[in-house]
């Protein structure tokens, strides 16, 4: 597995597929690393659109650059940089740019409820409990987009972390149990201490520089890198830059924090 990837020239675009394709069923992130989610990128051209369309996956799109239009369930709601898009599966949604450049999605998905026969021949989910939970809350929840604005940083105070900040949850269990999102905001020489956690991490790396250290080897990043941290392995991280790094963490298991 390579730990540090990057995104320049893995992408998706709309002019390329069917329009009954799924865009982000492979990408950056896929089975090689976690059975949980998919992680895609998409560029859209000036007044290029993702065409209307119904996936059987939760879907969470983070506006990396650019400004648009979602219509979600035949509501249109505009959206700025930063943003987050929330569609559940089932939805019918389509995602337009309405500015004069390109705009990048990063496109998050989990898996569909996926049913396998038993050793009776009688039709199980692999994870029943779970699946059906996750079922009833997109059942209950609705497409949303949270614009930045609507989210404030908050300090991240733990042993061993300095200069850390955060909005926590941008994709939390109102969406998905797959997974969870919080954009986390490092100041210059911040850094968190080596520890350990139970599940996989990966940064999306949307500003600035900094030092991975996994198991004592170091690995170098930069804004348009993906980082991966396995679970279980004894990783720090520093900003070696003289300005903020700011990146995207998404948890498989997902954590539980209060949204910002």
């Amino acid at each position: 597995m390579n730990v540090v990837t990057t995104t320049s020239y893995t992408y998706w675009s709309p002019l390329s597929a069917a329009p009954e394709a799924d865009a982000f069923r492979a990408g950056l992130i896929g089975e090689e690393y976690t059975d949980a989610y998919t992680l895609g990128l998409a560029r859209l051209e000036a007044d290029e659109q993702i065409r209307p369309r119904i996936s059987p996956h939760n879907q969470a799109f983070f506006v990396m650059e650019g400004k648009g239009v979602a219509s979600l369930a035949g509501a249109q709601r505009a959206f700025c940089q930063r943003a987050v898009i929330k569609i559940p599966r089932g939805v019918r949604h389509a995602i337009r740019n309405t500015a004069a450049t390109p705009m990048w999605l990063l496109a998050i998905q989990d898996a569909p409820v996926a049913w396998q026969a038993n050793a009776a021949g009688a039709d199980q989910a692999p994870d029943l409990a779970r699946q059906r939970r996750g079922a009833e809350r997109v059942a209950e929840s609705a497409p949303e987009v949270v614009n930045d604005d609507a989210m404030t940083w908050k300090p991240f105070e733990a042993p061993g972390v300095q200069g850390y900040e955060l909005k926590p949850m941008l994709v939390g269990e109102e969406h998905t149990d797959a997974y969870s999102v919080d954009l986390m905001r490092v100041a210059a020489r911040g850094f968190s201490a080596a520890h350990t956690d139970r599940g996989r991490h990966a940064f999306v790396i949307l500003e600035g520089q900094g030092r991975l250290t996994v198991d004592g080897e170091p690995f170098d990043f930069r804004q348009g890198d993906i980082v991966k941290v396995p679970a279980g392995s004894l990783h720090a991280v520093h900003n070696a830059g003289d300005d903020p790094l700011v990146f995207l963490a998404i948890y498989d298991p997902p954590r539980r924090r209060k949204a910002g």
